[in-house]
């Protein structure tokens, strides 16, 4: 979420990507994010998250996630979002279950908002039109 192994070292922008994600699940039919798993399923575990972050722990973590989804998405959509933790290879990775929502659900990024649909393994922004298609058709 926070540790990127490609630069070795702290990258918040990491978060974004995680939120953009989330966004999108929200806005589709739901689903799972794993945190702590490479793009290619090797097991990175959580514990470089966990040390640039205040409270270096799982509940600093969960603590942290809820915060930024709190603040960049909306305080709504946290009781959407279920995150739980597991053992993997003696790595702990997290596990967020995102439910779909009743409501379209929009990323803060500076001064606009965008709605963000996540479609396969992808999640791309959509254009004014293209969300207002989405949302008529849904």
């Amino acid at each position: 979420m926070r540790y990127d192994y490609h630069q070795v070292k702290n990258n918040k922008n990491l978060e974004h990507e995680v939120l953009k994600a989330v966004c999108g699940f929200l806005n589709a039919e739901g689903g799972k994010l794993l945190i702590g798993v490479s793009d290619y399923g090797e097991i990175l575990g959580l514990s470089n998250d966990y040390w640039t972050l205040k409270k270096m722990s799982k509940d600093g973590f969960e603590q942290r996630l809820i915060l930024i989804i709190s603040n960049m998405i909306g305080k709504k959509f946290c009781k959407q979002v279920h995150i739980t933790f597991a053992q993997l290879d003696g790595k702990e990775i997290c596990i967020i279950h995102i439910e779909k929502s009743k409501q379209p659900a929009f990323l803060k990024e500076n001064s606009r908002t965008i709605f963000y649909l996540r479609t396969g393994n992808l999640t791309n922004p959509l254009t004014t039109k293209e969300a207002v298609e989405y949302l008529q058709s849904n």
